[in-house]
């Protein structure tokens, strides 16, 4: 019974060094890719300082003088708008009671000419 016990222990130890190994193993393997992750950071780093400071730094430069160039323009356009539009309008009554005058006398003109047609129709 005796010797089982230490059997059994042994295999206790042996078990506990495997897992033991096994993480230092996983731990190691977790450094290994932290080391990857911070290199890999470090390149992407490196490269967005190449690339993108001037990127960034042209946005800067001209964002607020595309925002200033628009409100530089929109108040123009909006005055603009405001100058042509009564005018359009005042053009469109001007012009709509000559139309509606025109139309008219059109109209005369076609009973006029009917009743001529009718009157030359019933003479002899």
């Amino acid at each position: 019974m005796h010797h089982q016990e230490e059997l059994h222990h042994q295999e206790e130890l042996h078990h506990q060094e495997e897992l033991h190994h096994q993480e230092e193993l996983h731990h190691h393997q977790e450094e290994l890719h932290h080391q990857e992750e911070e290199l890999h950071h470090q390149e992407l780093h490196h490269h967005q300082e190449e690339l993108y400071p001037q990127e960034l730094h042209h946005q800067e430069e001209m964002h607020p003088q595309e925002l200033h160039h628009q409100e530089e323009m929109h108040p123009q356009e909006l005055h603009h708008q405001e100058e042509m539009h009564p005018q359009e309008l005042h053009h469109q009554e001007e012009m709509h009671p000559q139309e509606l005058h025109h139309h008219q006398e059109l109209h005369h003109h076609q009973s006029c000419t009917t009743r001529a047609r009718t009157h030359e129709g019933h003479s002899p």
